[in-house]
């Protein structure tokens, strides 16, 4: 190992990565006129600053579920000057769209960029950064995979794949999606497809499902999420299929072949909820004329002041704002009106629990298809809002807000997780698709390539010829299985050989079961409530001591990161 140390190691560089070399040489610059440290950067993929979830390289079929309008606070950059060097400004998004890609906003009908789209963004914003630094040979870029970690002092040693190492004096781990263990019945199907020879895949991404999309007939799909969804266009991309307008209506037809039939499920069963379909619409949800302020800043009063005992003390509050505003139009979904708390007390329930019957909820029993259309209604604005539809947008407007009160240790750790157990159901609302990507699915139902007759938990039997799927009262063969299911950044259970390292030392602690790594309100590891000073984890392998690990916004967003990058900094 030669006698290079680097000041800072950002060891994945995706969006949440870029964003913190471009703070800390910004930082640097405001606070030293001459700058000596350098950074190296590992990073695997031909793109930087995208990450797998908005490569520029993949299929146009995959779309946002974050409507451009909503993509107002991914800010752009301000320039700066490195020893002499000028490190250019950067667009905003909604200002690169307008000049780059000739988007303006429309506030009737929403638009949401193809994920390549804003992977171009974020490339073409990494690309300007890093030449100039790279120039000044103040950054240097590691085409390898980091497979172990050790302290050693006030340093850090980074071994590569190829058995490289690396001295830093403080690592950034900007990670993103990791691979996990793989759970028993995806072993079984992979184990059963190797010996019979079909197909199997829980990589939704690879060539190896894209064969699956291109050659098999009948596609067995684990999920109902968004990912079901981006494989699902993806299959029908492959096959040539489009839609066209259903005269006076908002529903589509499907245009294209129906040789082959996609089965779609998931454990619960439950459709993802269309947002609305523009601003006009999605107003009728602003929290702020409800109160949102006065709301927030009670209930961060109160965390200061211990007052959090369950997390119904977070939900009531969030359930008071709901029902102002569904008090507040001119008709109800029931058709009939509801008191205040009781609407409060029902929310509440909802939020814990997604199958909660009431006249004024959405009945998650309907068939399925008829439950999308009526999401779809509403989504428009052509029906009576319900009060889930309500609930779950309400939730959506006030997410960023959300994210910032409990983190970090603000609250206790069996409350936050169960916290974000309830974050994780109203996602079927709070991170819904376009409305068009709904009825997409409903023409393909209604045309015989989707079908959703097993969406709900059906048994599963491992036959010579496929996957045979059955409920009580049919069953279907299928050629093909993809599961679609992303797995959450459960510690326990990731499978990444760096990793592994960060605990086996140990270097990390587990935030709580099923959750990421421990760190402080800067980012820093924290084993037995000490910081393990110079090591740091932003994004999703967190999840837990942060809340928002996965939206695209908060990857930018600069109040978060500004914390990390200053502490670093001093560390200098």
């Amino acid at each position: 190992m030669g006698e290079k140390v680097y000041q800072l190691s950002i060891v994945g560089f995706g969006a949440r990565g870029l964003h913190a070399l471009e703070l800390f040489y910004s930082s640097l610059s405001r606070k030293r006129n001459n700058i000596q440290s350098q950074t190296i950067i590992f990073e695997t993929r031909k793109n930087l600053g995208t990450g797998l979830a908005w490569d520029p390289d993949q299929t146009s079929a995959n779309c946002s579920n974050i409507a451009d309008r909503a993509m107002d606070t991914l800010h752009g950059r301000q320039e700066f000057t490195v020893n002499n060097v000028i490190v250019p400004a950067f667009p905003s998004y909604l200002e690169w769209l307008d000049e780059v890609m000739e988007v303006q906003v429309d506030n009737e009908k929403d638009s949401y960029s193809p994920r390549k789209v804003t992977g171009a963004y974020l490339a073409q914003r990494a690309r300007s950064i890093l030449e100039p630094l790279q120039i000044i040979r103040m950054v240097e870029l590691c085409k390898e995979r980091i497979t172990n970690i050790q302290q050693s002092g006030n340093q850090f040693t980074l071994t590569s794949m190829a058995g490289k190492k690396y001295s830093c004096e403080n690592v950034l781990l900007a990670l993103g999606h990791l691979p996990t263990r793989m759970s028993n019945l995806n072993k079984k199907c992979l184990e059963h497809a190797q010996q019979s020879g079909i197909r199997f895949s829980n990589t939704p991404c690879t060539a190896t499902a894209q064969e699956i999309y291109h050659d098999s007939k009948t596609i067995l799909i684990k999920g109902l999420g968004l990912s079901m969804i981006d494989v699902v266009r993806m299959i029908v991309k492959n096959r040539g299929g489009a839609f066209a307008q259903e005269s006076n209506s908002i529903f589509l037809k499907f245009m294209g072949t129906t040789d082959v039939q996609i089965v779609p499920y998931s454990l619960d069963g439950l459709a993802m909820v269309p947002k609305p379909i523009g601003k006009r619409v999605d107003d009728n949800f602003n929290p702020i004329n409800a109160g949102k302020a006065e709301m927030l800043a009670r209930l961060k009063d109160d965390i200061a002041a211990n007052k959090i005992k369950t997390v119904e003390d977070i939900l009531y509050p969030i359930a008071r704002i709901v029902m102002k505003i569904y008090k507040g139009f001119e008709k109800t979904y029931s058709g009939q009106s509801i008191e205040a708390e009781t609407g409060a007390a029902l929310v509440v329930e909802w939020f814990k629990n997604p199958l909660t019957k009431s006249d004024h909820i959405m009945d998650t029993s309907m068939p399925i298809v008829e439950y999308m259309k009526l999401t779809c209604k509403m989504s428009h604005g052509q029906i009576a809002f319900s009060l889930d539809y309500t609930a779950g947008q309400v939730w959506r407007e006030m997410q960023i807000d959300m994210y910032h009160l409990f983190t970090y240790g603000l609250l206790p750790d069996l409350l936050v997780a169960e916290f974000i157990q309830i974050n994780e159901q109203v996602k079927r609302y709070s991170f819904g698709p376009p409305v068009a990507t709904i009825l997409q699915l409903i023409a393909l139902q209604e045309a015989g390539v989707l079908n959703l007759d097993f969406h709900h938990d059906p048994k599963i039997k491992l036959s010579e010829n496929g996957y045979e799927i059955s409920n009580l009262s049919q069953s279907i063969l299928c050629d093909a299985m993809v599961d679609s299911v992303l797995p959450r950044p459960n510690m326990r259970e990731i499978t990444d050989d760096l990793m592994k390292s960060i605990l086996e030392k140990p270097l990390a602690e587990q935030f709580a079961k099923h959750l990421g790594i421990r760190v402080s309100d800067r980012a820093q590891h924290l084993l037995n409530s000490c910081p393990v000073a110079g090591l740091y984890t932003i994004g999703r392998n967190a999840k837990g001591s942060i809340y928002g690990v996965d939206s695209i916004l908060e990857c930018f967003n600069s109040d978060r990161m500004q914390p990390v990058m200053d502490d670093i900094i001093n560390r200098l």
